[in-house]
């Protein structure tokens, strides 16, 4: 069960109260991802990475790291603290939420066994490039979503009834199934063409661990990359959905280049020059 912690932290999200059942650094509770992601320059100067909520708003950060920190992490600091001073605990309890369960906390058993089989199934089969990719769990998790044609995308929830218009709302001409929105949306089509991608017209989402790779991207770590991708997509929808934010095809080439800095952690050691390849793509697409 404990090898299935980060995987859960990756998969739920905490409505904060009094902090005290929330991980400050590990569990997604202040944006999209876990500010262990977010800010992984400055987690790495904490001495400990297992304080709560309620340790840091009410102790404060600074008297968990140590006694040297780099001017980029101090920069990463200010943020954080920035962000903190927006936080008010109170006396209720943490709430978490899993797209496992309903809002009364029942769990779908079947969904989290699939969820759990494909975790363990043999190196080679479509599934395993997931978890055996150094994507952050929370992708791998997205990936799994994105296969099996699960992600909340217009489509899906129009077939639960949640919406009544499944038109998408980033080009307004198509129904807003997964694979028009990772794939084939005008914006998703120039960005996939920009990085020297020629995806045909009838190739579908559930496909993308068979993407054809371009020349110019190295086959190393390759299936990490698409993933990079797929996730800034997702982020960018999400981002004009609920936030009315704008953002340019410059601007999520920049967002990938600075994940894969980011994400150049998780490559093997010897390994690790292919981030700087990935950001050179994406240096080259801007």
């Amino acid at each position: 069960m404990r090898s299935l912690l980060p995987l859960y932290q990756a998969i739920t999200t905490v409505v904060v109260g009094d902090g005290q059942s929330t991980s400050f650094w590990h569990d997604i509770w202040l944006g999209e991802e876990c500010l262990s992601e977010q800010f992984h320059l400055l987690q790495s100067h904490c001495k400990h990475t297992d304080q709560s909520v309620s340790d840091i708003v009410i102790g404060g950060l600074r008297r968990h790291l140590a006694p040297r920190v780099t001017t980029e992490a101090l920069g990463e600091l200010a943020l954080v603290e920035a962000l903190l001073s927006q936080v008010t605990l109170t006396a209720t309890f943490d709430k978490r939420y899993s797209p496992f369960a309903d809002h009364d906390g029942k769990l779908h058993t079947r969904d989290l066994y699939a969820l759990l089989k494909s975790m363990s199934a043999p190196a080679g089969t479509t599934v395993s490039k997931f978890w055996s990719s150094c994507a952050p769990p929370r992708v791998q998790f997205f990936a799994w979503l994105l296969v099996h044609g699960q992600i909340q995308c217009k489509e899906n929830l129009l077939k639960r009834r949640i919406l009544m218009d499944s038109t998408c709302e980033l080009c307004g001409g198509q129904p807003e199934t997964t694979s028009h929105l990772i794939l084939h949306c005008s914006f998703a089509a120039s960005f996939w063409r920009s990085l020297g991608f020629d995806i045909p017209d009838d190739f579908e989402a559930r496909d993308i661990h068979q993407l054809p790779r371009p020349a110019s991207i190295a086959g190393s770590h390759f299936d990490t990359f698409v993933l990079l991708c797929c996730w800034h997509l997702w982020k960018r929808r999400n981002g004009i959905t609920f936030r009315q934010e704008s953002m340019s095809l410059r601007q999520t080439l920049q967002a990938c280049k600075n994940e894969a800095r980011l994400w150049s952690c998780r490559l093997p050691c010897g390994e690790r020059n292919i981030a700087a390849h990935w950001c050179s793509l994406f240096s080259l697409a801007m």
